[in-house]
């Protein structure tokens, strides 16, 4: 998620993982929807989803692949910043 405050060029990024059961549905939608919420409408930012994905935890390594029919191929490489 892309999100910046009106008025400032710059921009922070989020990234959000949960299961399906943690936010209460299946798509990238349901998973980006409670930060999506907070920070427009408690923090007044302007946000996009600019992508999905997979994120699979393994040890100490998080492997990132795949995309979202609704929202397409995340910036993968910001996950592992």
């Amino acid at each position: 998620i892309k999100a910046s405050k009106p008025g400032n060029f710059e921009s922070d990024w989020f990234v959000r993982s949960a299961s399906p059961t943690e936010c209460g549905g299946l798509y990238h939608a349901d998973v980006a929807r409670p930060l999506v919420e907070q920070l427009t409408k408690t923090l007044g930012y302007r946000v996009s989803v600019m992508g999905g994905g997979r994120i699979d935890y393994c040890n100490n390594h998080a492997h990132v692949y795949g995309f979202s029919y609704g929202f397409g191929k995340g910036v993968h490489e910001f996950v592992s910043l």
